[in-house]
C-alpha cells in the first residue's frame, strides 16, 4: 500500500459534501462511501500474508494488533496504524454527533416545558389580578358605604368598631 492510495481514500470522502443539496442525501452518500472503503486489507509481510478488515482495525486492541502486523514493512505498518487511527476518529465523531443531537433533543423538551409552565404561570396571573381588582373594587364600595353611613349620622366608627 502507498501513501497515494491513502490520499485517494481521503479524498473520495471529503469530495462527497458537493455532491448533494439535502443533508439526507449526503449523509447516506456519505455511509455508502464509508461502507465501501471498509475493506480487507491484505499485505505480504516476513510470515506471510496477513488479512486484515476495517473492523479488525477497530475492534482489536493495539497490543494484538501490532503481534499481527509487526512482520510487515515499515510503510504498510504505519498505514495500518494511520487507518485505525482515521476509523476511531470516525468512530469518535459520529459517537460526538450523535450526543450532541440527544443533548439538542432534551434541551428543547426541557424548553417546551418550561414554555408550558410559564405560559399557565402567566394564565394564573391574569386570572389572580381579575380576582384582585374585583375585591379592590369591593373593599372600594364598602368604604364609601361605610363613608356615606358615618356622614349621614347613621354609624359612628371608632377605632375600627361600629358605634351606634
Amino acid at each position: 500500500m502507498e501513501d497515494s492510495e491513502i490520499d485517494s481514500s481521503d479524498t473520495s470522502v471529503s469530495s462527497l459534501s458537493s455532491d448533494s443539496d439535502s443533508d439526507g442525501d449526503i449523509d447516506d452518500r456519505k455511509q455508502s462511501k464509508i461502507s465501501s472503503v471498509n475493506t480487507d486489507h491484505v499485505l505480504q509481510g516476513s510470515e506471510g500474508e496477513i488479512k486484515i478488515s476495517d473492523d479488525m482495525l477497530i475492534t482489536l486492541p493495539i497490543k494484538e494488533l501490532n503481534t499481527i502486523i509487526y512482520t510487515l514493512p515499515r510503510k504498510d505498518f504505519k498505514f495500518l496504524k494511520q487507518r485505525r487511527r482515521i476509523l476511531k476518529n470516525r468512530g469518535y465523531a459520529a459517537n460526538c454527533r450523535s450526543k450532541r443531537v440527544e443533548k439538542i433533543d432534551d434541551l428543547k423538551k426541557k424548553h417546551d416545558r418550561y414554555e408550558r409552565k410559564i405560559k399557565k404561570l402567566e394564565q394564573n396571573t391574569v386570572k389572580y389580578e381579575a380576582q384582585l381588582n374585583a375585591k379592590l373594587k369591593s373593599i372600594a364600595k364598602l368604604k364609601n358605604l361605610r363613608d356615606y353611613m358615618e356622614k349621614s349620622g347613621l354609624v359612628r366608627i371608632s377605632d375600627g368598631k361600629i358605634i351606634k
